[in-house]
């Protein structure tokens, strides 16, 4: 059997179609750690070398990089893969082997790719981490930040105004939306981004959970020209719960 385009077929389909990625509680990602590594460990953003399997429900084998003998390269979290290898990779080691079985709505949904993959199938995948490379930006836990903020770098919360005025905002916080209610990325904010710091300057994004700040920082680091950019892990749920110190917004 042949797969010799198989797998860049489907990435593309997954690019182009933008396939659902909602996670249905009745249909949960499912991963069994074969073999654990002792390497560096798979985090979003970080860029991937990999070797795959995958299956279909019946056990038809409709893919695997081993055929065509070349690692498969990615950056995980970006959606340059389906949302069952972005959720289940996270937390291999390099030399790690693990199975991921993935129900359709984190795979290729209704729309299935092509001739490979039915719709509505139940995928199942044999994945090696062969190379992982850290994340281009470092990410602060609520305690590090705090050790950061007594050395007076600026942190900037990137929420909206009406979350600002819900939860409050960290003591001392830059207010400088990012992203409108849609998701969609303020054109304007790197220009905004230069009134408050230098490029060469140590500074953290903070946002609800940290996940608008991941991708942020990460685009701040690999073509923003702000290579001392941190994310929030968690962001202010984080820091919320943890009791520390809020300043109301009237």
């Amino acid at each position: 059997m042949k797969f010799r385009n198989a797998f860049f077929t489907i990435l593309l389909l997954v690019i182009v179609t933008g396939i659902s990625t909602n996670i249905s509680a009745a249909q949960p990602l499912e991963i069994e750690d074969i073999r654990s590594g002792k390497g560096i460990t798979a985090q979003p953003y970080a860029e991937l070398e990999v070797h795959y399997r995958g299956w279909l429900k019946d056990g038809t084998l409709f893919d695997s990089s081993h055929e065509r003998d070349k690692p498969f390269k990615f950056t995980l979290s970006v959606g340059q893969v389906i949302h069952g290898w972005d959720i289940g990779i996270v937390g291999m080691t390099e030399g790690g082997i693990r199975i991921l079985s993935i129900p359709a709505k984190l795979a290729y949904g209704s729309r299935g790719a092509g001739k490979l993959v039915p719709p509505n199938a139940d995928l199942k995948f044999e994945v090696q981490l062969i190379k992982a490379n850290s994340p281009p930006f470092i990410s602060l836990n609520t305690e590090e930040l705090a050790k950061k903020m007594e050395s007076r770098i600026k942190v900037i919360d990137i929420r909206r105004e009406d979350e600002w005025t819900t939860t409050g905002v960290i003591p001392n916080a830059i207010q400088l939306t990012a992203f409108d209610k849609r998701g969609q990325f303020i054109a304007s904010f790197p220009q905004q981004l230069k009134e408050y710091v230098s490029p060469d300057e140590e500074f953290a994004l903070i946002c609800r959970s940290g996940n608008r700040t991941a991708r942020l920082v990460n685009w701040l680091a690999n073509k923003g020209g702000y290579p001392n950019a941190y994310n929030v892990l968690h962001g202010m749920n984080r820091w919320i719960t943890e009791s520390r110190s809020i300043q109301s917004i009237n």
